[in-house]
C-alpha cells in the first residue's frame, strides 16, 4: 500500500460507530414519530362511504361471496389493509389473524383488504397457515375511500361504521383487540 491509502484502524472504528449512531438516532425518530403523528387519513370521527368488494375464497369458487365494507351493521369491525409483498404486513398477519379468530367471540368482525395478486395472497395464507378473511380490491376503491397511502394500514370502525381508531403500521393484538372490544362496547 502506497502511503496515502493505508487504512487508519481509528477512522474505521469512528465511522463505524458513526454509522450505528445515525441509525439509531433514525429509528428513534421514526418510532417518536409513529407514537405522535396524527394518523394520516384524518377520517377519525367520520364514515367511511361503504363499498362492496368481492371476498377471497382461501380455493378458487366459482361462486364469490361479496361483503360490504364500511356499512353501519351493528357491530365492530377491524378493517386492516396488507399485501404479502409487504413485508411489516407479512409479520403482522398472525397477529391480525389471531385478532379475526377472537372478535367473533365478543361480536366483532376483521376484515383484510388487498390489493394485490389474488394468487399471491393464496398462496401466502396458505403457505403461512392463517385463517382471515381478505376483500380483494383490485381497482383500489377501498383504498382511495379510506385513504390509503402506504400498508399496513389499520382502522377500527363502530357499529355505526364511523372510524373510532386508525395505525399506520404494524400493531400488536392486544392494542388491536382492546380498540376492537372498546368500540363494540360503545
Amino acid at each position: 500500500m502506497s502511503e496515502g491509502q493505508a487504512e487508519n484502524p481509528r477512522s474505521r472504528r469512528a465511522a463505524g460507530v458513526l454509522t450505528v449512531t445515525v441509525a439509531v438516532a433514525l429509528v428513534l425518530v421514526a418510532i417518536g414519530l409513529r407514537r405522535t403523528a396524527p394518523p394520516p387519513s384524518g377520517l377519525e370521527g367520520q364514515r367511511v362511504e361503504p363499498i362492496v368488494l368481492p371476498r377471497l375464497p382461501l380455493r378458487p369458487q366459482p361462486q364469490v361471496e361479496r361483503i360490504t365494507l364500511g356499512a353501519a351493521n351493528g357491530h365492530a369491525t377491524l378493517v386492516h389493509f396488507w399485501g404479502p409483498s409487504c413485508a411489516p404486513c407479512v409479520e403482522e398477519a398472525p397477529q391480525i389473524a389471531a385478532v379475526s379468530a377472537e372478535a367473533a367471540g365478543f361480536g366483532a368482525e376483521v376484515l383484510t383488504v388487498s390489493a394485490e395478486d389474488v394468487a399471491e395472497i393464496r398462496a401466502f395464507l396458505l403457505g403461512a397457515g392463517l385463517q382471515m378473511p381478505v376483500l380483494h380490491d383490485a381497482a383500489g376503491q377501498a383504498y382511495e375511500r379510506f385513504r390509503v397511502a402506504a400498508i399496513p394500514h389499520t382502522f377500527v370502525l363502530g357499529k355505526d361504521g364511523a372510524v373510532r381508531r386508525e395505525w399506520l403500521g404494524p400493531q400488536d393484538k392486544a392494542t388491536l383487540l382492546a380498540a376492537l372490544r372498546q368500540a363494540q362496547n360503545e
